[in-house]
C-alpha cells in the first residue's frame, strides 16, 4: 500500500461521541465519530484497547465511521471506548470517552426519616428521603397517584390529613436512573383524643340529707330534671339528670 511519507500532520478528531442508554443497559453506543485530514482520507477504528492498533488492522474503516453503532457490555463499571483515526501517511491520532456503567438499582429499602409515631394526633407530616446511592425518589400516599420525580433534598411534607390510617409508599432510583423494583412504606394511624368525664359516684339519692330517700328528695331531682353536667342529682354520672337517675332513687327509696 502506498504511504505518503513526507506527510507529517496527523489527522484531526472533530468529535467522537458514545451514549449509555439505561434502557438498553446491556449496551453503549458511538453516536457520532468524525475526523479531518488535509490529505482528504481517514481510517476510523473504535477499540477498547488503548495501545495503538497496527496499520494494517482488519478493522480500520474507510473514509466514514458507521454511527450509531452498539458494544456489548460484560459488566458494570467504567467503560472506556478510544476512537482512532490514521491517514495514508502512517499518523495515528486518537481520542477516548468513558462512561459509568450502572444497571443496579439501589439497594431495597430506602431509608425514611422523621416518620411520624404509629399513632399520632398530629395531621401534618414531614418525612426525609435517604439510602445507599438514592438521588431521587417518587411517591404516593395510600391508592392516589405517583408524585413527579424528586431529588432526594427536598422532603415530602402533608398537612391537614384526614382522620383515619395512612401510608406513604416511595420508590427510589440512582442518579443513573436504575429504579426500585417495589417501593418502601409506612403506615400510621391519626386520631382524634376522646374527652373523659371524670367520674361520679353513684349516690343514693338523699339530696335534702335527712337520712332517708323520699318525697322531698324527688322533688329535688324533679326541680333539676334534664340539667346537663356534673351535679348531685344525676345518680349514675352520665352528666344528666333522667329516667335512669330516677330509677336508681326509687331503688333506694325508703320505705316507711
Amino acid at each position: 500500500m502506498f504511504r505518503a511519507l513526507d506527510k507529517i500532520e496527523p489527522p484531526i478528531i472533530d468529535n467522537f461521541i458514545v451514549f449509555f442508554d439505561i434502557s438498553n443497559p446491556s449496551k453503549i453506543s458511538v453516536l457520532s465519530f468524525d475526523a479531518y485530514d488535509n490529505s482528504g482520507n481517514c481510517w476510523y477504528l473504535v477499540s477498547e484497547d488503548p495501545n495503538p492498533p497496527s496499520f494494517d488492522d482488519p478493522r480500520w474503516l474507510f473514509d466514514q465511521f458507521p454511527t450509531p453503532i452498539e458494544y456489548d457490555l460484560q459488566r458494570e463499571g467504567i467503560k472506556t471506548l478510544y476512537g482512532w483515526v490514521k491517514d495514508g501517511a502512517g499518523n495515528f491520532v486518537s481520542t477516548s470517552s468513558s462512561i459509568l456503567i450502572d444497571w443496579t438499582p439501589p439497594p431495597y429499602p430506602l431509608t425514611l426519616l422523621n416518620l411520624p409515631p404509629k399513632n399520632t394526633k398530629s395531621t401534618s407530616a414531614k418525612i426525609m428521603i435517604g439510602g445507599e446511592d438514592v438521588a431521587f425518589y417518587k411517591y404516593k400516599l395510600d391508592n392516589g397517584d405517583w408524585s413527579e420525580e424528586l431529588p432526594v433534598t427536598i422532603p415530602i411534607e402533608f398537612s391537614e390529613l384526614s382522620l383515619g390510617y395512612h401510608t406513604l409508599y416511595v420508590l427510589g432510583r440512582d442518579a443513573i436512573g436504575n429504579w426500585q423494583t417495589a417501593p418502601t412504606s409506612y403506615t400510621w394511624r391519626i386520631y382524634r383524643e376522646r374527652m373523659i368525664f371524670p367520674s361520679i359516684p353513684i349516690k343514693n339519692g338523699d339530696f335534702n340529707g335527712d337520712g332517708k330517700v323520699d318525697k322531698y328528695d324527688l322533688g329535688l331531682m324533679m326541680a333539676n330534671w334534664e340539667r346537663k353536667g356534673a351535679n348531685p342529682y344525676d345518680l349514675n354520672g352520665d352528666a344528666k339528670v333522667d329516667k335512669y337517675d330516677f330509677a336508681l332513687l326509687m331503688l333506694y327509696w325508703t320505705l316507711e
